[in-house]
């Protein structure tokens, strides 16, 4: 309208009231064209000079309205694409959120009632959560650009550029994706642990620390060197090494809910298949699984099981609001015999054949112990196991060959004494099963060693040897005072009672301290050419070395009413599952990690799908 009302005046010329050419027509006539084709003199006349200068100031209107209506039009574009995305990233919380709380009130209650939306591993307050008003979307649009406009650390991030006026536009900061799972980001980075040095066994490459690495990688293992080492060693062409840092450059995923367009990290969704076809447990709940089924359970783990949660309830003193949340445990087995001639030093191969035979009869056990939380199998403690029946035609041994835990465990006061109630609940499994005879090498990890779950929590210690030591000879003592174990020594003690004197005497069991130990001086022997004899005099010092370090167990004779045997059902035999290498391996490769909580209960269920699947 101001536009038109201009173009009305400039196209009338006002009356000079002084000059009688202007007075002799009427007081106003409308501008006029000379008729002559040839250019007029310049007259120095007041009307003529308004004239001129009502027509620049036309032009210069013109121009602002053209200015006007392109920035109009930009600001059109801008807003709609504002609009757009907010729909998609903003508003879909809320929109999300009322349309499921409509469908579960159509469906009424879920079968899977620990999979509610409100029960999420980081506690999602749903209830708490504050509806947006219903405002225009241009209203909402306008204060939240005022809003970004006051707040500095936005504009600090806004780049100005030169708009086509010659003014300054600001650029619209990059709209960071909004996630309904939990408050992390988007960009959410995984763990790393240590590294070892190839220069020394002991030598570790911490998380964020330099290390090096050969450019061009030969065969399939990775060599690496922490920097001190490397700066020492004279055998490298160091021109072939490139300097790194010890991280994890793995992003976690975030998955878009085919159905509602809602975002989720990959590990607060508990979804394990293709991220393409992704639908959240909001829109699909009884597609989750977190919780382990009947049909994975046998007669060993039944027992473990009802002893565990038996404990753990007499412990809170049988209050019903203290009630325990339910330990759960689940036991793998797989046949792993060993051939002898692999195991054997090769000075004394002989000697181990005619005393074991071909092949050293070996099953492997692995026990996984689950906490339900939140609705969801929170694993905590895992023991890898062998198991060797009438070893070298003698008594039938078993063997803790790793043993590792998270603290995930629930109440974190009773932590430590649940701990020791699942090894004892082991051992008196395998008394009443024939086993009387036991072996630990205490080997504890390095700090920041990651043995069979894949990163340990940053605030978790680890124990050293003696630390470790003590820690067995507690259970021990204590499963001698309920009258589980009959007795239990060092290596000094037991060696000094059934005298060894050969390397047949010595204990026998696959990668465990002395077999590693006598392969070790027996290849070194053959390669120096040192007569056999000299073998024991030179594994002295390692007797010495060791008298704390493994242990023996004598279990005491269960009674009849005890006696039970194996559950002859078919196991589950993955080397993922009954390997304990192989098994932290899988861990890592699919990004498995029980640092902290969310990511934890993540892993736990993966572990769940492989002892279900």
């Amino acid at each position: 309208m101001i536009l038109e009302n201009k173009r009305k005046r400039v196209q009338k010329v006002r009356i000079c009231p002084t000059c009688p050419d202007c007075t002799q027509g009427s007081e106003e006539k409308p501008v006029q064209k000379p008729e002559s084709s040839q250019p007029q003199p310049a007259i120095a006349h007041p009307a003529a000079q308004e004239s001129q200068k009502l027509s620049e100031h036309l032009s210069k209107v013109l121009e602002e309205e053209s200015d006007y209506l392109k920035d109009k039009e930009n600001q059109k574009v801008e807003e709609e694409e504002i609009e757009n995305s907010r729909d998609t990233v903003e508003d879909f919380e809320t929109m999300g959120r009322s349309r499921n709380r409509i469908l579960a009130e159509k469906a009424g209650p879920s079968k899977n009632e620990d999979l509610n939306s409100k029960d999420t591993v980081e506690n999602m307050e749903d209830d708490g959560i504050k509806t947006k008003s219903r405002r225009s979307k241009r209203t909402e649009m306008a204060t939240k650009e005022q809003e970004k406009e006051e707040d500095p650390t936005v504009s600090a991030q806004n780049s100005r550029i030169k708009s086509t006026s010659g003014g300054t536009r600001v650029k619209k900061a990059k709209m960071v994706p909004q996630l309904t799972c939990c408050s992390e980001v988007a960009d959410l980075q995984f763990s790393t642990s240590n590294r070892k040095c190839q220069a020394d066994q002991d030598c570790r490459i911490k998380a964020m620390e330099p290390y090096m690495v050969e450019k061009k990688i030969q065969g399939s293992i990775e060599i690496n060197y922490c920097v001190e080492c490397f700066s020492k060693a004279t055998d490298l062409d160091k021109k072939k090494w490139k300097r790194m840092i010890n991280v994890n450059e793995k992003i976690e995923k975030v998955l878009s809910c085919q159905e509602c367009g809602m975002l989720w990290h990959e590990q607060c969704s508990f979804y394990y298949d293709d991220p393409e076809e992704f639908i959240c447990r909001s829109c699909d709940s009884d597609a989750y699984q977190t919780v382990l089924t009947d049909k994975t359970r046998t007669r060993d783990s039944d027992f473990m099981e009802r002893t565990l949660n038996e404990f753990l309830d007499s412990k809170l003193g049988g209050d019903p609001q203290k009630k325990p949340q339910k330990i759960s445990v689940r036991i793998v087995r797989a046949q792993s015999d060993v051939d002898t001639i692999n195991l054997a030093p090769g000075m004394f191969s002989n000697e181990f054949l005619k005393k074991y035979k071909d092949k050293v009869q070996r099953s492997v056990r692995t026990i996984f112990v689950f906490q339900r939380q939140k609705g969801i199998e929170q694993l905590f403690f895992i023991i890898f196991t062998s198991e060797y029946p009438n070893h070298g035609d003698g008594p039938s041994w078993f063997v803790l060959d790793y043993l590792d835990s998270v603290q995930h465990f629930q109440p974190h006061s009773f932590k430590t004494e649940v701990y020791n109630e699942i090894v004892l609940t082991y051992f008196d499994w395998m008394r009443r099963t024939g086993f009387l005879k036991g072996y630990i090498w205490v080997d504890p990890p390095q700090p920041g060693d990651d043995y069979l779950l894949n990163i340990h929590p940053p605030q978790q210690k680890y124990p050293g040897p003696e630390r470790l030591q003590n820690w067995y000879s507690n259970v021990l003592a204590k499963g001698r005072t309920r009258g589980l174990v009959r007795e239990f020594r060092d290596f000094g003690a037991e060696k000094k009672l059934r005298k060894f004197k050969k390397p047949t005497d010595l204990p026998f069991f696959h990668a465990s301290l002395w077999t590693n130990l006598m392969a070790l001086y027996s290849d070194d022997m053959e390669e120096k050419r040192i007569p056999k004899s000299k073998f024991w005099t030179l594994m002295a010092p390692e007797f010495k070395g060791h008298v704390k370090d493994n242990i023996f167990i004598e279990l005491t004779e269960p009674r009849d009413s005890e006696k039970t045997q194996e559950d002859n059902r078919t196991r589950i035999s993955q080397d993922c599952l009954s390997d304990g290498s192989e098994f932290l391996y899988t861990l890592q490769e699919h990004d498995f990690e029980f640092g902290e909580s969310r990511r934890a209960l993540y892993a736990s269920v993966g572990v769940v799908r492989m002892i279900e699947s």
